[in-house]
């Protein structure tokens, strides 16, 4: 947890474009799956308020559908066209 909290947060912050760039496509994503993560954590050891913290802090975060929705869209065009496949237009 404390790698990818450490990970997330250098993207977040790094002077590198490519960190940036992967950040703006995915950063609200890994979040979302960190604060899972923190959430099936504080449970097993049956804490039960700081899980549900968790868990509303990944519903409550807006940007998560959106920068899915960017994630797939880049996924599904084709790497030498720049253009989606026939068969998803």
């Amino acid at each position: 947890m404390r790698r990818s909290l450490a990970l997330i947060t250098e993207a977040r912050t790094s002077g590198h474009p490519n960190w940036r760039k992967s950040y703006q496509l995915k950063g609200k994503l890994w979040e979302s799956d960190f604060e899972v993560s923190r959430g099936a954590l504080f449970e097993a050891r049956g804490q039960y308020r700081e899980a549900e913290a968790a868990y509303s802090v990944r519903r409550l975060q807006a940007g998560v559908h959106s920068g899915s929705e960017k994630y797939r869209n880049i996924r599904r065009r084709n790497p030498r066209s720049g253009k989606r496949p026939t068969s998803m237009r």
